[in-house]
């Protein structure tokens, strides 16, 4: 059945036009600046719309159908002229633009996204020079005083009109805990099993200070809420997590690379409270095309970690 143009995302169109090319995944991930996992989810999607699986796996790789080497054929001219047709007449020119940005993050979503950033900067716009630092309680002020340009965080009270903000992403979160939590036994787990674990958490300046999300859903609940251990520094609280039965709720976006934690499934978990993931910037910089061109893609580095 032929998918109707109105069902393609055209997004997925450029993801497959680099898949074609590589015929691996991992490699098309590096080309895209997205995480593998992304890739491979868009690779499923691309199959449902297309009606086709696209790329079979043989003992050399990953082969195209016949239906993909059709696509082939044409597909880099499509994408061409759809980015010559779309592309404004005065095409903002990021990789001769010169500057600096500094930006200050949630140490959760600080673990994965900066170097990915600096590296899409270092791709695209090698006249940019980039630093990064954790977001504290003088992070507002100094974005309203532009010394600091970029902030990323949850939706924090700001209190200057000097400070405006773009949504980013939607975070679910997630659980960590060590490999073997009893957590890991059970089909599905509510929150009034929740109540009788430890948590592990790690304290974001202006954001959960007073009392976190965990806490927030229990409580709300009427059940008990156990916290054991609470820190700023994360690799601290992943320690903890991975070396006691302390859960660590976390990010979506935040990834454990050493501590051999293992992720509880959402599927078996109740659902979590949601909170936007924010860019905040100075007012002076909502039309910048620089900064819009930025804001796009941070948006999509973003999504490539999810």
């Amino acid at each position: 059945m032929k998918a109707a143009l109105n069902k393609i995302d055209l997004n997925l169109l450029k993801v497959l036009h680099v898949l074609i090319e590589e015929q691996n995944v991992t490699h098309a991930a590096e080309r895209l600046f997205l995480a593998q996992p992304s890739v491979s989810r868009k690779l499923r999607k691309l199959r449902e719309q297309l009606d086709d699986e696209l790329f079979v796996s043989t003992p050399q790789g990953m082969k195209p159908t016949y239906r993909c080497n059709q696509i082939a054929e044409s597909l880099p001219d499509l994408i061409a002229l759809l980015e010559k047709t779309l592309t404004p007449v005065k095409k903002f020119d990021a990789y001769s633009h010169a500057g600096h940005i500094s930006l200050a993050i949630n140490p959760l979503l600080g673990q994965s996204l900066p170097h990915i950033l600096f590296l899409f900067l270092a791709k695209h716009a090698p006249n940019v020079t980039f630093s990064c630092h954790i977001w504290n309680q003088n992070t507002l002020d100094n974005l309203a005083k532009d010394n600091i340009q970029l902030g990323i965080n949850y939706d924090v009270p700001i209190g200057s009109k000097a400070i405006l903000h773009k949504h980013l992403a939607e975070d679910h979160f997630k659980l960590y805990a060590n490999k073997s939590h009893p957590i890991h036994l059970k089909k599905i787990v509510e929150f009034e099993y929740l109540s009788e674990c430890r948590f592990a958490i790690a304290q974001l300046a202006e954001w959960n200070e007073k009392e976190g999300m965990m806490e927030n859903m229990l409580v709300q609940r009427g059940l008990n809420y156990n916290e054991v251990f609470r820190s700023e520094i994360i690799s601290n609280v992943a320690a903890v997590a991975a070396q006691t039965e302390a859960l660590f709720p976390t990010s979506e976006l935040y990834i454990d690379n050493t501590h051999n934690l293992v992720e509880v499934s959402h599927a078996r978990l109740p659902s979590f409270n949601s909170k936007q993931i924010l860019l905040y910037q100075h007012k002076k910089r909502e039309s910048d095309p620089f900064y819009l061109w930025l804001h796009e893609n941070i948006v999509q580095l973003v999504d490539g970690l999810g």
